[in-house]
């Protein structure tokens, strides 16, 4: 299959490669005041930490964590919501089967506190997860 670089408006029928999507949405990053984006964030997440705050004050943040004994692993934000009224969501990645759980602490709006747990052996393991937060 040939591979072809367009220019953003060149008619075209393939498929995007990640740069083209990427040099794509800078140059609308460019043109836009709309949106706030994280400077150091990657236009294509690739589940490092990161945030993006949108227009309406929403924050999304992503990342990763590997907790070596699978409990009482504090995890903190990129940034502070400004509250502690956001939500985390977590899921096993790696090898073995692990329940991952995110406990946040009321007040608290830096970070949360991660968990795993060895699904098999119903005790905490090593657990590798990635994490996603929603909030203000």
């Amino acid at each position: 299959m040939m591979k072809k670089t367009l220019k953003t408006g060149e008619p075209g029928n393939i498929l995007a490669t990640r740069k083209y999507v990427n040099e794509a949405i800078q140059e609308a990053r460019e043109q836009s005041n709309e949106l706030y984006w994280n400077h150091n964030e990657k236009l294509i997440p690739d589940m490092q930490d990161g945030y993006q705050v949108f227009p309406s004050g929403l924050i999304l943040q992503w990342g990763g964590v590997d907790m070596p004994s699978g409990r009482d692993h504090w995890v903190t934000f990129p940034i502070t919501f400004s509250d502690d009224k956001f939500r985390v969501w977590m899921t096993d990645y790696g090898a073995g089967c692990h329940v991952p759980a995110a406990v946040t602490s009321p007040g608290n709006s830096t970070g949360f506190m991660a968990f795993g747990l060895d699904a098999g052996a119903h005790n905490y393991g090593h657990t590798t997860c990635h994490w996603l937060a929603l909030g203000r």
